[in-house]
């Protein structure tokens, strides 16, 4: 498991949400595929080699793939359609794939993943556009009324 390969780490929503105080737009898919596959993977990895407990902890995850702990519980916690949270036993919270997850393929979810961050794009796109024709509208009543 210790193969997977770790995502480059850089500007996320996160870091600017803590810089300017509000975050308008949290995307649970955009930018975080590799992280994504990765969790996938390990969960996958882990239920073949563990038939009786494939359930695993964030910490665990973490030492598998690389990536950081508080990512790892974000991306566990944002995305309950592939990662499900277990109720807590002996005060450890533990997550699993979901059982339709569990039952699909890597590819499969892979292509799910890429639809979902395909959605997210154009609604990132889209606003931006939105945003582009409300400044060009109040340039150009500001521009007739002079």
């Amino acid at each position: 498991m210790s193969g997977l390969i770790s995502p480059v780490h850089g500007w996320t929503g996160n870091k600017a949400a803590r810089m300017f105080g509000t975050q308008l737009f949290k995307f649970r898919f955009r930018g975080k595929i590799s992280q994504i596959m990765n969790l996938y993977e390990c969960f996958r990895l882990n239920s073949e080699e563990n038939k009786n407990s494939p359930a695993m902890h964030p910490v665990t995850l973490a030492k598998h793939t690389g990536i950081p702990f508080g990512e790892i519980a974000e991306r566990l916690q944002e995305i309950p359609e592939i990662f499900i949270k277990l109720p807590k036993r002996d005060g450890i919270t533990r997550y699993r794939l979901s059982s339709v997850a569990s039952n699909m393929t890597s590819d499969e979810i892979e292509e799910q993943i890429l639809k979902a961050e395909r959605n997210e794009t154009l609604l990132f796109y889209s606003m931006g556009g939105i945003t582009l024709v409300m400044l060009l509208l109040v340039i150009f009543l500001v521009s007739t009324s002079i």
